[in-house]
């Protein structure tokens, strides 16, 4: 005699993760200029990113340097040409600026980031929506940019 098959199948697997809902954890205004991440910084903030296993940010770009943090899990990033890089819990990196791109967790384990943006005035969107096929507009309207040779963003 074989196993009775379920009358409902299984189909947590097909459903779409949660969406994204990154937390502020603080902000404020240096008192000094931080020449590393851009002398134009005006305005910090941090925020706490959490991504369920299979979940995704949708293609964005950043308009300023931004500091990366992988606290948890495996972050998998993507940039609009194809280029993957990932990043194990521990690793820190900085984004480019005005590179579209996506983050992903492909792994089993939530995915934490915390993300550190240096923000050129207050009014600066923490990101902006974007379409990887067109690439990210340059303020001067000139062809969209692209990522720079040498990999999808700065490990430190």
């Amino acid at each position: 005699m074989t196993a009775p098959t379920p009358a409902f199948p299984d189909i947590r697997a097909a459903m779409p993760a949660p969406p994204v809902a990154p937390t502020v954890l603080a902000s404020g205004s240096p008192r000094r200029a931080l020449p590393c991440m851009g002398p134009q910084a005006q305005r910090i903030v941090v925020r706490k990113l959490t991504l369920a296993p299979g979940g995704a940010t949708d293609w964005h770009y950043h308009q300023y340097p931004m500091l990366v943090v992988v606290s948890a899990g495996t972050l998998t990033y993507t940039d609009a040409d194809g280029r993957q890089e990932v990043y194990p819990a521990g690793s820190t990196f900085t984004e480019h600026v005005d590179v579209v791109h996506r983050g992903r967790n492909l792994g089993t384990d939530p995915l934490v980031l915390l993300l550190v943006h240096f923000l050129p005035t207050a009014r600066t969107p923490l990101s902006i929506a974007a379409d990887p096929a067109a690439g990210a507009p340059r303020p001067s309207g000139a062809a969209p940019h692209r990522h720079p040779s040498g990999g999808a963003a700065r490990r430190w």
